[in-house]
């Protein structure tokens, strides 16, 4: 998974779009045609690896030099819509690869959220409350309410990433095809 991070996002919204769709396929790659292949702790470390790298990207800022000089963060380095997208799928992810826990690949699995993941998903609702945020209006709440369900898994990471793209990024069907059984 190294390899992923090496991955360069672009400034245009399609080259953000395709980091997306990669995430969505890799994880789709780990839960169902290679569930029954690679060991749970393997699936784990590549899930978990995917969300550190969803969750850095979520939380990128261009540091202009005044405002790195006073300890303020930057402005958004990417689109709104992909921060969103990114910690929103990074937060999803971190809580069904909890470490010390069993993945969840079902809801049996007891469902906690650490104070890691809790900053995560304030965040994640601070950036939506933010002018930069403003025009998404009620498309990202459905994200954090399916985030923090504690009925939700990895078995329901399919609809998790097609409610993403069909409220991030309404207008790009394509992101639908290969999420769509």
């Amino acid at each position: 998974m190294n390899w992923m991070q090496r991955a360069r996002v672009g400034r245009s919204a399609l080259a953000q779009m395709k980091l997306l769709f990669l995430a969505a396929e890799v994880t789709n790659f780990v839960c169902k045609p290679l569930a029954e292949v690679l060991p749970s702790t393997l699936k784990k470390q590549m899930l978990r690896q995917l969300c550190d790298l969803l969750l850095e990207l979520g939380h990128a800022r261009r540091n202009n030099g005044i405002m790195k000089a006073i300890g303020l963060g930057g402005s958004l380095q990417y689109g709104v819509e992909f921060h969103v997208s990114c910690l929103a799928a990074g937060v999803f992810l971190r809580l069904q690869t909890r470490n010390g826990a069993l993945l969840r690949v079902d809801d049996r699995i007891p469902f906690k959220m650490t104070r890691t993941t809790e900053k995560h998903l304030k965040s994640l609702e601070t950036m939506l409350q933010s002018k930069d945020a403003f025009q998404l209006g009620r498309r990202a709440d459905a994200l954090v309410d399916f985030a923090r369900d504690s009925r939700r898994s990895l078995a329901d990471q399919d609809e998790f990433f097609v409610t993403l793209f069909s409220s991030m990024y309404p207008a790009q069907g394509w992101l639908l095809a290969k999420c769509l059984p």
